[in-house]
Parts: C-alpha cells; structure tokens; sequence
C-alpha cells in the first residue's frame, strides 16, 4: 500500500491536473496508517523500533503533501467554476461539493447590496389614504458611498 500512496504522490505532482482516484483510496490508506501505527507503537526492539518511526514519519509527510496537492487542486476548480472531470474518492466528491456551495455563497455575500438602503425595488409604489392617487411614494436604492457615522 505504501508503493500505491507514493505513486499517487508522484503522479500528482508531476501532473497539472487533477489525476483519477479510486473512490475507496482514503479508507485503505487510513486502515493502512492505522496497522503501521500501531505496529510501530508495539515494537519493543528499539532499533526497528526506530526504523518504523521514521518510515511512519515518511508515510505521513507523503499522505500530507498529497491532500494538500489534492485540495489545492479541488479549490482551483471550484474557483474557476469548471466541473471536475475526473473520478474523485469519496471524501474529495464531499469536499468538492461542500467547496461550490460555500464559495457560491461566498461570492453572494460579497457582491451582495448590503449597503443599499432598500433593495427590493420590484414592490409596487405605495399611495397614502389622505392624498391623491398623483401623490405617490416610489422607493429609490441609496448606497452610501462614506460612512454616515461620525
């Protein structure tokens, strides 16, 4: 398994683009890092004991840079508004689609009229009851441009 992961790093850093992943790598690599974790905890020889530290510490510097690789790429996507090509584990189809959602909102959120007094400019003008049907009030948007507090 460890040959698979590396390779998978490999490949991710060579290629530009988001590469394929298996729907079920996460979750093999996590039962993985879980047996050479506890095997490396379990060994009583200090000096394989060593030995399996620092390939544990290999292993987790080489799963790191790869979600890293991974995520950066997911957001890229996300950010260009393009639809991901490729098939995605199941953990990074989540995050991919969790990743549109927040950034649409987001990007409503920053070009959202906040600041403008009265948005909803499509309610019908109102009329007071004392005058005439001449003396109409429209509703105007004001945005304010400085700060009126002072």
């Amino acid at each position: 398994m460890f040959d698979k992961i590396q390779n998978k790093w490999k490949e991710e850093r060579e290629k530009e683009q988001l590469t394929p992943m298996n729907e079920a790598f996460y979750g093999a690599m996590r039962d993985f890092l879980k047996v050479r974790t506890v095997r490396t905890k379990e060994e009583i020889n200090p000096l394989i004991k060593k030995i399996l530290e620092e390939r544990l510490h290999r292993l987790k510097y080489v799963i790191n840079d790869l979600l890293k690789l991974r995520t950066s790429k997911i957001i890229q996507i996300v950010m260009s508004k393009q639809e991901v090509n490729v098939n995605l584990a199941r953990e990074e189809q989540n995050f991919y689609e969790r990743m549109k959602q927040v950034y649409d909102i987001y990007r409503k959120d920053v070009f959202s009229p906040k600041d403008v007094a009265y948005t909803d400019l499509s309610l019908p003008s109102v009329t007071s009851e004392d005058t005439d049907l001449d003396d109409e009030i429209d509703f105007v948007a004001v945005r304010f441009i400085q700060s009126t507090k002072e």
